[in-house]
């Protein structure tokens, strides 16, 4: 019986079943761009693949190093976590390419899970990635709570707080897995 419930659990987990379920319940219009950061990035994209793979326009996830695997039109980027690289640098300029190209009529699907404040990162005007970089480990080594770290990376990050999706054009649509006791989206 243990083990049933423990199995039940995990299945019910699965971010690759979250997605396919949830698309199964909304009407996505226009065009399909596919974007999203976090650790369980590629299964959640996946998800959207096997749906709708000839709906997509294009799409770009970035994800933790050695969680990856290959998509069919869906690209990946591997990056940093819990302390951001290069890599997230260059995977979050690659998603903002592709969010830009989003019309009116199109659709958004922004993919969000536990680790994507640290691999959808870019630096604010007048603050390196270094400097980002140095914040991010003090905050972990001084035992901050993740909503203070957070709320800092708010502040450096020309993405977070809402700054992302400010300008796009279309229907966004954001599907959110928490990995943050009491699942507080901050």
């Amino acid at each position: 019986m243990e083990f049933e419930i423990i199995k039940k659990a995990i299945e019910l987990a699965d971010p690759y079943k979250a997605v396919l379920n949830y698309l199964d319940k909304i009407e996505i219009e226009g065009k399909v761009f596919v974007v999203g950061f976090g650790k369980a990035a590629c299964p959640m994209a996946k998800a959207v693949e096997d749906k709708m793979l000839n709906r997509i326009e294009e799409g770009v996830v970035v994800t933790k190093y050695g969680h990856s695997f290959p998509l069919r039109k869906i690209k990946v980027f591997e990056a940093g976590h819990p302390v951001p690289d290069e890599n997230s640098v260059k995977a979050s300029l690659k998603i903002l390419e592709v969010a830009k190209k989003v019309k009116d009529e199109d659709t958004l699907l922004v993919l969000i899970s536990g680790g994507g404040s640290s691999l959808f990162a870019l630096p604010e005007d007048g603050i390196t990635l270094e400097d980002k970089i140095k914040t991010y480990k003090l905050l972990l080594s001084c035992g901050a709570k993740i909503h203070e770290i957070n709320t800092v990376r708010k502040h450096i990050s020309k993405v977070k707080g809402g700054k992302f999706v400010k300008n796009i054009k279309g229907k966004v649509i954001s599907l959110i897995i928490s990995d943050v006791v009491g699942d507080n989206l901050d």
